[in-house]
């Protein structure tokens, strides 16, 4: 009896083993990377939207879009929701919204909206504007906001200006925090390289997921021993356990943002 039971217990084992290898999602080269297109951005009563990385896409909890408001004032009201997200402002001023806590946003600042708060963004003036959102997807239901990095934000909390005076400096090499994992509890992070001559980005012993968005530039990504030239405004996902780097390819500089999720 206790054999069969074993055996029972083993070829379960084996199906679902079986099961989780067919559904996880194949990563190659050609599917981590993706460059913006025009022809695919969808367009919408204000502007248009492109996903990089969609809600049920490639990567694990994590997802990249960016928006352009360019008719109306902004997307949507202010509004909340479980999942917390990082704004990027690629072009153009906006004025973003936290929880009654209003201020401006320029180009190359970013802004986290925690799980669970009231946001928005919205026009000052006529001028278009285009902002990239990074969002901790939810697989599955949550019955409450991921757990906060800190008690209650503030607009000063969740506001994050470009500063040059921020950046740190090693060799080639200039990095700033735009979200820590202590702000959002270790579940968001996000951080600014700049790398000028022939710098590159190098694995650093952590071994999740994490996705590459170049703002600047062009770079040679490689992803499990394939590589690939992405010019800016291209996103590379990372898949869990992947051996993942980037080099500068030429240019004065390139400029990128490196997104984790927990």
């Amino acid at each position: 009896m206790n054999k069969i039971r074993i055996v029972v217990i083993f070829l379960l084992f084996v199906i679902y083993a079986s099961i989780a290898q067919n559904n996880k999602k194949e990563c190659t080269i050609s599917n981590c990377v993706a460059p913006f297109l025009e022809e695919r951005v969808i367009k919408n009563n204000t502007g248009w939207a492109f996903w990089f990385i969609s809600a049920d896409g490639i990567a694990d909890t994590l997802s990249v879009k960016m928006s352009c408001v360019n008719k109306g004032v902004k997307t949507h009201e202010p509004h909340s929701h479980f999942e917390d997200e990082l704004f990027y402002m690629v072009e153009g001023k906006s004025i973003v919204h936290l929880n009654g806590e209003e201020h401006i946003l320029n180009q190359g600042d970013a802004f986290y909206a925690p799980g669970n708060s009231s946001h928005n963004i919205r026009r000052v003036d006529d001028l278009p504007i285009r902002y990239l959102m990074f969002k901790r997807e939810i697989r599955g239901k949550l019955s409450e906001p991921f757990l906060p990095g800190i008690k209650e934000y503030s607009m000063k909390d969740c506001l994050i200006p470009f500063d040059h005076s921020l950046l740190t400096q090693k060799g080639e090499e200039k990095t700033m925090w735009y979200l820590t994992k202590e702000m959002s509890a270790g579940g968001l992070n996000a951080q600014l390289y700049i790398l000028s001559d022939s710098g590159s980005y190098e694995q650093d012993g952590y071994s999740g997921q994490e996705v590459y968005f170049i703002l600047e530039g062009k770079a040679r990504v490689s992803v499990d021993g394939e590589s690939r030239i992405v010019e800016a405004l291209s996103s590379c996902y990372c898949p869990p356990d992947s051996r993942r780097n980037i080099q500068k390819v030429d240019g004065n500089i390139l400029k990128f943002i490196v997104v984790r999720t927990k």
